[in-house]
């Protein structure tokens, strides 16, 4: 805690300064000075500073001269990292770590040479403006759900800065929002039967095994994944389900999926020809990227990402009649908003919901002119 100190304002070469002067825990004393637009403004900054000294102590105060690199590595190391998991419940880094260090990178590369306490507002709007007008390195457009993922991981980076006492407040919370998610387009790419069999159609020969893999994601609602990471010891094909583990999942925690005669068959048929270990890969691959992209433009089928097979799944069972709280533990949604996204009636779905209001209007007409003929019968 520092001791001794004292707040004033300085001028130097016509610029106003606010300066609190301290002793430091070692007897050494310190000064820190911060440029002021007038008075008010650096009574504002001191007793800010003073504040902060309370609560942080002085290399809190010091800390925030760091540049917004030398932060985000802070924060890479100690909060990014991969994730750590101690009896299958994560206890300290992200499960997304590798996408989180690659988004970390951009920022570095947009803020930072930025001394953190300096980032206003201003410069979130510049950016997100910025890269929206840049491509993508596969040369399109880039989406607004993309650059708010990114301002998502930054707004991360200075609340953890404000919990260390560097900032005294983050510039996500002053002005305009410069997250809208309303501003974002939900993907609603659902595949037809007709492109489910022209996709199944192509996968033969070398791509038998991930024949295996888009029947698993559609009647499954798996993520790639918990697909791609699923070993044979979690797999009971007499059950029918796979006893999904928390340390695959997005969320941390475990859930059982059942699974469709035609998943059955085709895992049974792969456990033949591979013994099915326990501890061994049920499809035996990580990547799939490219196999995948290869058998859409067989098909010719165009605008599908691997994840709309998810999407599908969800849309399916929905249109099957399935209670969706029930759809929800089985893909392993606990935000109802968020598993809204993947609600896509399909025409026939909305036609029934049409047919059975048409036939409860009908009976309450019925009944509403029984009861007023019944009015004037002597």
């Amino acid at each position: 805690m520092a001791r001794e100190r004292t707040g004033g304002t300085v001028s130097r070469r016509g610029k106003l300064y606010a300066r609190v002067t301290y002793v430091d825990q070692f007897g050494k004393r310190r000064e820190i000075t911060r440029k002021a637009l007038d008075r008010a403004d650096a009574r504002r900054i001191i007793d800010e500073l003073h504040a902060r000294l309370d609560q942080h102590g002085d290399q809190a105060v010091l800390n925030d001269r760091s540049t917004i690199t030398e932060v985000i590595e802070q924060y890479r190391a100690e909060k990014a990292g991969p994730a750590v998991l101690r009896d299958g419940v994560k206890i300290a880094g992200l499960k997304s770590s590798y996408n989180m260090g690659f988004t970390l990178d951009v920022l570095i590369e947009n803020f930072g040479r930025k001394k953190l306490r300096d980032l206003k507002p201003a410069h979130l709007h510049e950016f997100k403006k910025r890269r929206l007008a840049t491509k993508t390195r596969y040369g399109k457009d880039r989406t607004v759900a993309s650059v708010n993922r990114e301002l998502e991981a930054l707004r991360a980076v200075c609340r953890w800065s404000v919990a260390q006492g560097w900032l005294s407040k983050s510039p996500f919370e002053l002005g305009e929002p410069v997250i809208n998610k309303s501003h974002e387009v939900s993907r609603d790419r659902v595949l037809s039967y007709a492109e489910e069999e022209a996709l199944l159609a192509v996968c033969t020969g070398r791509r038998a095994r991930l024949r295996a893999i888009v029947i698993t994601a559609l009647d499954t609602a798996m993520r790639m994944g918990e697909i791609l990471k699923c070993k044979w010891g979690f797999v009971s094909l007499a059950q029918g389900v796979v006893n999904v583990p928390p340390e695959i999942t997005k969320t941390g925690k475990p859930r059982q999926v059942p699974l469709t005669p035609r998943v059955r068959a085709e895992l049974e048929a792969i456990r033949e020809k591979t013994g099915g270990r326990a501890d061994e890969l049920v499809f035996g691959v990580t990547d799939i990227k490219h196999t995948w992209q290869a058998a859409c433009e067989d098909a010719q089928i165009t605008g599908v990402r691997f994840h709309d097979l998810r999407h599908s799944a969800i849309t399916r069972m929905i249109a099957a009649d399935i209670n969706p709280a029930l759809v929800m533990k089985i893909s392993g949604h606990e935000n109802a908003k968020t598993f809204a996204r993947y609600l896509n009636p399909e025409v026939r779905t909305l036609r029934d919901v049409a047919d059975k209001l048409h036939d409860l209007n009908v009976g309450e007409w019925e009944q509403g002119r029984e009861s007023h003929d019944e009015g004037y019968v002597n």
